[in-house]
């Protein structure tokens, strides 16, 4: 006798040949007597549209963006360079021992500046 080789390939043949023959015609027939329930089949909704969707002569103008200021660019540009070079003296006085008290407040006010001035450039 031969040895089976494949026993997982035969049970799995045998499961299908039960499932295809065996059980396709108890699925097919509805009882004897009754009708096949259809279900109802209803179509999806459109959406409306809102009441002035087809309207062009209310149609609202676009808000106009800023436009780049140079003069107050170039105000900020000298404020940033004042404050950088009394940062600079005070950075040295740092070194020395001695913390001038508007230093943060100098670098805070540089910081602001230049997050200003970097928004302002157009792109």
């Amino acid at each position: 006798m031969r040895k089976n080789t494949f026993p997982i390939l035969s049970l799995t043949a045998s499961v299908l040949f039960n499932l295809v023959f065996c059980a396709t015609p108890m699925m097919a027939a509805p009882p004897a007597g009754q009708d096949p329930q259809v279900p109802e089949i209803t179509m999806p909704r459109r959406p409306s549209l809102p009441p002035d969707f087809g309207d062009k002569g209310t149609a609202q103008p676009l808000p106009k963006t800023p436009r780049y200021d140079s003069a107050r660019a170039h105000r900020d540009a000298q404020q940033l360079a004042v404050l950088a070079q009394k940062i600079s003296v005070q950075v040295d006085e740092v070194s020395n021992n001695a913390v001038p008290k508007d230093l943060l407040l100098n670098l805070k006010e540089l910081q602001k500046l230049a997050k200003h001035l970097r928004s302002e450039i157009p792109e």
